[in-house]
This record gives C-alpha cells, sequence and structure tokens, in this order.
C-alpha cells in the first residue's frame, strides 16, 4: 500500500511539474506574439516586408530565463529566424528529425494545423551542456503573417526532482519498514507472559 501511494505521488509530481512548464512556455509564446503584433501594425506605414525583418531581429534577440529562446516557422516549416541555427534559416525543416529519429518538426506542424498551438516533447542536443536530454516545446500560429513561434525548455529539471522524490521516498519506507520491524518485536516481547518465563528457567540446565 505503501509502495502504490509512492509510486502515485512521484507520477503526480511529474504531471504538476510539466504542467507547470507548458504554462510558462504558453505564456513565453503569448508575450513574443505580442511583439509580432507590434511590428504587424507597422506594415501598413514601413511594408510587409520591413515589418517581418524588424520582428524577426527583435525575437531573434529576445530571452528569457537566461538562455532560453524563440525560433519562426512558416506554416511549410521553413525556418526563418533560429538564434543557435542561423546557417539552417531558409532550409525545410519537415526532414530533419530528432536525436533518436522522430520527426518533432512535423508533430509541430500537425499540432499547430489541428489546433494553432501545441506542446511535442523530444529529445535535443543541449548547447550548453553538449548532451542529448529530453525537451518539451510549444509552437503557436501567429495569425496574418502566418507564422509559427516556438520555444522549449529542457525537462532536466523535472527528471531530477522526481528522481530526488525517489530517492527520498525510498529512504521513508526503509525508515517506515525499521520501525514497523521494532515495534513487532517489542509487542512480541510484551505479550510473553510469566508462565512462559518461568517455563523457560525450568527447561534450562543446571550449570555443572
Amino acid at each position: 500500500m505503501l509502495a502504490s501511494q509512492a509510486w502515485f505521488n512521484l507520477q503526480h509530481l511529474n504531471y504538476e511539474l510539466e504542467l507547470a512548464h507548458q504554462q510558462q512556455l504558453s505564456a513565453n509564446v503569448d508575450i513574443a506574439n505580442s511583439l509580432v503584433e507590434h511590428y504587424q501594425s507597422l506594415e501598413a506605414s514601413i511594408g510587409r516586408e520591413q515589418a517581418q525583418q524588424l520582428a524577426l531581429d527583435a525575437l531573434r534577440d529576445l530571452r528569457y530565463q537566461g538562455n532560453e529562446y524563440f525560433w519562426v516557422n512558416d506554416l511549410q516549416m521553413n525556418l526563418l529566424m533560429h538564434p543557435h541555427r542561423a546557417d539552417e534559416e531558409g532550409n525545410n525543416m519537415l526532414q530533419v528529425s530528432d536525436a533518436k529519429g522522430y520527426y518533432h518538426w512535423r508533430e509541430m506542424q500537425s499540432k499547430v494545423k489541428a489546433n494553432d498551438h501545441g506542446y511535442v516533447k523530444y529529445d535535443y542536443l543541449c548547447p550548453q551542456s553538449g548532451n542529448v536530454s529530453a525537451k518539451m516545446s510549444y509552437v503557436k500560429r501567429i495569425e496574418g503573417w502566418d507564422w509559427i513561434i516556438g520555444t522549449g525548455i529542457y525537462l532536466t529539471n523535472i527528471k531530477l526532482a522526481v528522481k530526488n522524490g525517489l530517492y527520498i521516498t525510498i529512504g521513508i519506507f526503509s525508515l517506515c519498514l525499521v520501525i514497523c520491524l521494532l515495534l513487532a518485536r517489542a509487542m512480541h516481547q510484551t505479550l510473553k507472559t510469566p508462565g512462559d518465563e518461568q517455563k523457560a528457567s525450568r527447561e534450562d540446565p543446571l550449570p555443572l
């Protein structure tokens, strides 16, 4: 029973942390969307091409939580802007897979086609650590220009929190087991009757 409850608690912790990440990603894309809307409002006076270029330049420099960034695709998943993959800008990303062969760009396109936005989890090479790590991204269609703005965050902190929770749970379970054994031993000693002790003493052989 205790083990089942511990497992449920860890699964719930993982769910709550992922939900918090989703809400954070969605809120950050909404901020980026507001920035794009500002440049869309300038389109009539400076032209669409210049307004879009100014918007892309602003998004390229936009950061949150230190190094987290945004990228932009069109609806055909041509990469319009990516701060860390400038050499791939202009390329179509539909044939690009993640570190495990999953076509995450295709899944992003599917989410946008179905609901105008969505979350996608995949495995990506972290530029800071140089290691492949689980990542969750959020993509949203930008009305008017038919852009897709995306941003993502690595899930290493979620895995670390669940791992620490597992260690804590194992420690608590072990402590409870020790306490139960000690209580059982104490109850066994308490339930012994004086007659049992006298009988045991009579059965002891006399010293030679």
